[in-house]
């Protein structure tokens, strides 16, 4: 298989999986509220906007144009700190940067990403969202690569689809927490962003 064909259909799987993921974190939320009749549980509402923030990372470029996967880092064990902010902001309400603006650490452009998921999903706003981003070709194209899920027209329809699982669910997402304050190792795996060192690395750089 050539090397085309080969990166074709590694960014095929990485998309099944982002949707996979999804579906599977909405369905254990709905079941969770089932059997806790309503009752809201942290650990199974954050698993949704760790998904979603993964799809919004995936084939996201910085603000020079270049791909953050394919941007070197210092070292193997220093993280990335990509951004989409810039991207959502024109589509982001007065309303709900205000609420951003609110916060202490908001200057951070990782927390107004990982905040502004976690508000929007618990305002019940993101299925509209998402489904108004298809009407900005443009903007998308700007910021993501044409391998993007997001401009994906028939990947980005099955989120849209998934999302509207969510219907009459209220997501308890917590939106001011520090740890929001830089990315988690799982989101930036899973948007294939970055990769923890592999053993034999971590061996090598203790020799």
């Amino acid at each position: 298989m050539d090397s085309s064909k080969a990166k074709k259909e590694a960014d095929k799987d990485r998309k099944s999986v982002l949707c996979s993921e999804l579906s599977a974190a909405i369905k254990r939320l709905q079941k969770q509220r089932f059997l806790l009749k309503g009752t809201e549980s942290s650990e199974s509402d954050e698993a949704v906007p760790e998904i979603l923030e993964a799809i919004f990372l995936h084939e996201l470029k910085n603000n020079k144009g270049y791909l953050w996967r394919e941007i070197e880092m210092p070292d193997k064990y220093t993280l990335p700190e990509p951004s989409f902010w810039s991207f959502i902001e024109p589509l982001v309400s007065d309303e709900i940067k205000m609420q951003l603006d609110a916060l202490r650490s908001s200057d951070s452009a990782v927390k107004r990403c990982r905040s502004w998921v976690r508000l929007v999903l618990s305002k019940g706003g993101m299925l509209h969202f998402l489904e108004d981003l298809q009407r900005h070709p443009g903007l998308l194209a700007f910021h993501y690569s044409p391998e993007a899920l997001l401009r994906d027209i028939e990947c980005s329809e099955v989120v849209v689809q998934l999302l509207k699982g969510l219907t009459g669910i209220e997501m308890h997402c917590d939106y001011t927490s520090s740890r929001l304050d830089s990315w988690e190792v799982s989101v930036l795996s899973l948007s294939g962003i970055w990769s923890p060192p592999s053993e034999t690395t971590k061996q090598s750089s203790n020799d």
